[in-house]
């Protein structure tokens, strides 16, 4: 069960790095507004549409937007609170790589 949360939040990642690779970041929207929009979509069972607005956000965090964790605390459970937690990891990730010295 916990592999399978992480898998499920990671989806969204993989997806918003080879979107800006193959295409670059989306237009400078606040990440709210693709938040918003996933979550809607969400709403009305369009699944397809929710994970197309959190991978443009994710260019744009890649891009080296900041995205508000407090964000997710407004989020039902469901896929869209799942993939903007693989954002937030995202966003980790990008302000503090770890670095593995050779010995």
């Amino acid at each position: 069960m916990l592999i399978d949360g992480v898998q499920t939040s990671l989806v969204c990642v993989f997806y918003s790095a080879e979107e800006f690779i193959m295409d670059g970041s989306a237009d400078e929207i606040p990440l709210s507004e693709y938040i918003d929009a996933a979550v809607d979509a969400e709403a009305e069972d369009d699944i397809d549409a929710a994970l197309g607005y959190l991978v443009q956000a994710g260019t744009r965090i890649i891009e080296g937007d900041s995205l508000d964790v407090g964000v997710v605390e407004d989020i039902e459970y469901g896929l869209v609170s799942e993939w903007v937690n693989g954002l937030d990891s995202l966003q980790s990730a990008l302000s503090d790589p770890e670095v593995v010295e050779e010995e």
